[in-house]
């Protein structure tokens, strides 16, 4: 992977050339780009200009706290870095509305919108509340895992047939860490996009697992009946499908895109 120097940050990313428009893979809170490994392959192989990093905060990047609209700068940089004339946003959870921030900044530069998992803010209409019972099961698994002697940064390809709760449980215990997540979701809980979604002038589409456990698949649906080229698309699996099913996203993203570019 290559480094790109933005201030203080060191920003870790790969970037393969091919043809336009380039694919920017973003993913989400508490994560890194590896969540995105086989989507990015996929693409590689097709021949597509791809990109994806580590947002800053996560992964080989800087551990720094980051504020919600680092996010977009970090890949605008990274887009003027390689001379991007336009790009394809495809973003997972949080990614989803670090694609929606970077779209609002710089929309002339967006081919078009792919939300997977995601929303358009943090609302109750859109977070579902963990029930007592989850949120003690995170507790525990959180003080369990710091016992474990820290390991290397998280691949998180080697959970493709773990449970979620596994994968919260080796990411707390991995130097991938977040102490400071729960100021990031404060962050983003000031961040709404509503108002601009019946504004956004390129292709939209939204792809919603049946059983996220974050976004509900009817808050998802909805927001793309609210995009004027918006679609939706319903897929089996849980918040971690880009994960678990790489190939069926893979296959939706691209069919979206030989249709509507």
């Amino acid at each position: 992977m290559d480094k790109l120097k933005i201030g203080s940050a060191g920003i870790f990313y790969e970037y393969t050339k091919g043809k336009s428009p380039c694919i920017a893979f973003i993913h989400g809170l508490g994560a890194n780009c590896t969540a995105w490994q086989r989507e990015f392959a996929h693409f590689q192989k097709k021949g597509y200009s791809a990109l994806r990093f580590d947002l800053r905060g996560h992964g080989m990047s800087s551990k720094m706290t980051p504020k919600f609209n680092d996010f977009s700068r970090d890949l605008f940089a990274l887009v003027r870095k390689n001379r991007l004339n336009k790009i394809i946003l495809v973003g997972h959870s949080m990614g989803g509305m670090i694609a929606l921030d970077y779209y609002k900044k710089h929309s002339k530069n967006v081919a078009a919108i792919i939300l997977v998992d995601s929303s358009y803010r943090l609302s109750p209409e859109t977070l579902k509340i963990l029930a007592p019972i989850e949120f003690l099961v995170m507790q525990i698994i959180g003080y369990f895992a710091n016992f474990r002697k820290k390991s290397r940064h998280m691949d998180f390809q080697r959970f493709r047939k773990k449970s979620d709760f596994r994968i919260i449980y080796e990411l707390s215990s991995s130097l991938d860490a977040i102490p400071y997540s729960m100021d990031i979701v404060k962050d983003m809980g000031k961040t709404d996009f509503f108002r601009m979604l019946g504004r956004i002038k390129c292709p939209v589409l939204v792809i919603s697992s049946e059983n996220d456990e974050f976004f509900r698949i009817s808050a998802s649906r909805k927001m793309a009946g609210m995009i004027p080229e918006g679609h939706f698309k319903p897929i089996k699996g849980t918040h971690s499908s880009i994960i678990k099913r790489p190939r069926e996203i893979s296959g939706i993203i691209e069919e979206f895109i030989k249709h509507h570019l």
